[in-house]
């Protein structure tokens, strides 16, 4: 498998990672277990910072660029 198509299934799989943590949060929000959430809600934005460093943003075209 190349390089660019493992990054590709390991940002897909922290973009599910994230997405099922955002759920779990607000079950536990949903539960009154505010604590649970907050830990939760750590753990979803770490995979959402994990998921950008396998997938930096892209500049926008244009952005930045005034002479």
């Amino acid at each position: 498998m190349s390089r660019a198509k493992r990054e590709g299934a390991r940002g897909e799989t922290l973009d599910f990672v994230q997405q099922m943590l955002g759920q779990l949060r607000d079950m536990a929000t949903a539960e009154g277990c505010e604590m649970l959430a907050y830990l939760i809600e750590m753990a979803r934005i770490e995979a959402h910072d994990a998921a950008r460093a396998v997938r930096p943003s892209r500049p926008r075209s244009g952005a930045g660029d005034r002479s």
